[in-house]
């Protein structure tokens, strides 16, 4: 009777291959969102190419983000300035 524990190691798999662009996007999705856009959209195309699924959502959550960001800044900019100089509409 051979009573020697059993021992499990987890190893990644060689051929997973992680999306640079994609994880850094994202990241700047939060940060600096015009820069997280452009590495988001570089990312999607990678992941297409790669076919990475993982890489594939991870940058489509960071277009969501940075363009929802981006939107809310410029409208905050927009706004900004109309009450800082007036309307122009009257």
């Amino acid at each position: 009777m051979n009573s020697t524990p059993q021992v499990f190691t987890y190893s990644a798999s060689a051929d997973r291959v992680t999306n640079k662009h994609a994880l850094w996007g994202f990241v700047l999705a939060f940060i600096i969102s015009a820069i997280g856009l452009a590495l988001c959209i570089i990312g999607l195309r990678r992941s297409q190419y790669l076919n990475n699924r993982e890489g594939r959502g991870l940058s489509i959550a960071g277009i969501i983000i940075s363009s929802v960001a981006l939107s809310v800044y410029i409208f905050l900019i927009v706004f900004i300035a109309i009450m800082v100089h007036g309307s122009p509409l009257y």
